[in-house]
């Protein structure tokens, strides 16, 4: 489902899903669209935060994979956020993104904003 910026706040007033790409041509409103899930998601009971930023042809898509599977001990919910300011994840990335996607159906305990 897509949505424009001004849906957004009628869209998460009827809950969070577990999967968002977040994208745009202006950079402010892409990062309100983030502060929003953040706000709501912090509201819910997501209480630990992982922020990875692609960097680099290199990156290391697996930190971003095993950040999926592991909760601290004091955490019930997981707010994954991987940040690709670039908008081009490559071959490896886009593997990753599609694993992040698959494992985010009916998962209730994570959410994974993706912003491009």
């Amino acid at each position: 489902m897509q949505l424009a910026a001004a849906q957004l706040a009628s869209h998460l007033q009827r809950g969070l899903r577990s999967l968002y790409t977040v994208h745009g041509d202006e950079p402010l409103l892409v990062q309100e669209a983030c502060d929003a899930i953040r706000a709501l998601a912090r509201e819910q009971g997501y209480t630990e935060r992982t922020v990875h930023t692609v960097a680099g042809a290199h990156f290391d898509w697996s930190a971003v994979l095993a950040s999926g599977g592991s909760l601290s001990l004091f955490a019930d919910r997981q707010l994954i956020e991987v940040r690709v300011p670039g908008g081009k994840p490559g071959k490896d990335g886009s593997q990753a993104l599609q694993q992040l996607a698959e494992a985010a159906q009916g998962n209730d305990r994570g959410l994974t904003p993706v912003g491009l």
